[in-house]
């Protein structure tokens, strides 16, 4: 062994033989080499993993190096840097002794990477490739968007609506939803109600009748807002009945001098509201008004009209009435005219007498 030599140095080496002649030739020179402990630094530890994410904390993990260059490793040195940075800084202030780490005080929002290095008693080895960026945030992320909310019940003032959760709540359980409404004829949404609400179904009160609207629906968690819903479709605020269908065609059922009986049959719809009564109109076949036939509603499927206009031809129609108003009228009755219902039945007698007149006269013309 070759001692007393300055570290770092590179040196190379040859040797003589002695016999009692004296001394030999000199060798070859050795290989030079450089004077150094009997050991090197590692390897570089594997790429780092970014196994959790935080708002101000991101945990990382490695696997060591293959080589520890032949003396233990006595630790890990961990450094971090903004990608918008060109500056690495130690993650921590001193090494540590596992293959991972939870690196702190880190901000929020920001993207950052980090490297890690080996060390044992050569010294740190070289650094390993960068992790994969990571921006610092919750572990959680919003929810997606709930399903496209439905419309299940509609009123004149308000419009019930319900919707599904979304597919996913972001890792963070759902504490509410956001809804929101819009006129068709506008491009604003607005809330619908003030706060969230923590069900899948809102009824949307204090709407204007007769206006068209849309509604969407966002999720909450504690990462905040989720995108917002699909709209619905467009529904109009109105009563949750219509007007009833039209009655059946009237029927005359009987016909006199100044009056004619009308019958018809109840609408095949009332409109989700009972029938509560019948307007009737007649008109002249002569002309193209229509007036009532009776002043009030009728709340039977009958009615005689009176006040008639002997011999003139008349037509009815009728229309059944609910809580959502007036319904379209039926089609006309069959043409009548107003007439005695005996005429027919007084010719014949006529006849009939005149007959036994002349029979009469007959006979006694015969016995004279």
């Amino acid at each position: 062994m070759v001692a007393d030599l300055i570290e770092g140095k590179e040196y190379v080496f040859h040797v003589a033989a002695i016999n009692k002649a004296g001394t030999g030739p000199f060798s070859e020179p050795s290989e030079p080499k450089i004077t150094k402990p009997p050991y090197d630094v590692p390897e570089a530890p594997s790429k780092p993993e970014v196994t959790a994410v935080d708002r101000t904390q991101i945990t990382i993990s490695w696997s060591p190096p293959k080589s520890d260059g032949g003396s233990p490793i006595t630790g890990y040195i961990i450094e971090k840097k903004e990608t918008s940075s060109t500056r690495w800084t130690k993650a921590v202030r001193d090494s540590v002794s596992d293959t991972t780490l939870t690196v702190k005080d880190l901000i929020e929002g920001k993207e950052y990477e980090f490297r890690v290095a080996a060390v044992n008693k050569a010294g740190t080895g070289p650094f390993s490739e960068p992790s994969e960026p990571r921006i610092t945030k919750p572990p959680y992320d919003v929810p997606e968007a709930p399903g496209k909310p439905e419309v299940t019940a509609v009123d004149s003032k308000q419009i019930t609506i319900s919707w599904s959760p979304p597919k996913s709540d972001g890792g963070s359980p759902i504490t509410g939803y956001i809804i929101e409404k819009k006129e068709t004829s506008s491009t604003r949404w607005t809330k619908a109600v003030r706060n969230s609400v923590s069900e899948t179904s809102l009824t949307v009160k204090d709407l204007i009748e007769g206006k068209e609207y849309e509604f969407r629906v966002a999720a909450v968690n504690k990462a905040g807002t989720g995108p917002f819903s699909e709209p619905s479709e467009p529904r109009i605020t109105k009563p949750p009945y219509d007007v009833p269908e039209a009655p059946g065609k009237p029927d005359v059922t009987a016909v006199d001098s100044k009056q004619i009986t009308l019958s018809w049959s109840p609408p095949k719809s009332d409109g989700g509201s009972p029938v509560t009564g019948y307007i009737i109109e007649k008109k002249e076949t002569t002309s193209t008004k229509w007036a009532k036939a009776y002043r009030d509603s009728v709340t039977e499927t009958s009615l005689v009209v009176k006040d008639l206009i002997e011999g003139k031809e008349y037509v009815f129609h009728v229309a059944a009435i609910n809580k959502a108003g007036t319904g379209p009228f039926s089609e006309p009755s069959e043409p009548k005219i107003t007439k005695p219902p005996y005429e027919c039945f007084g010719r014949v007698a006529l006849y009939y007498i005149y007959l036994l007149f002349f029979v009469s006269c007959a006979r006694g013309t015969k016995q004279a």
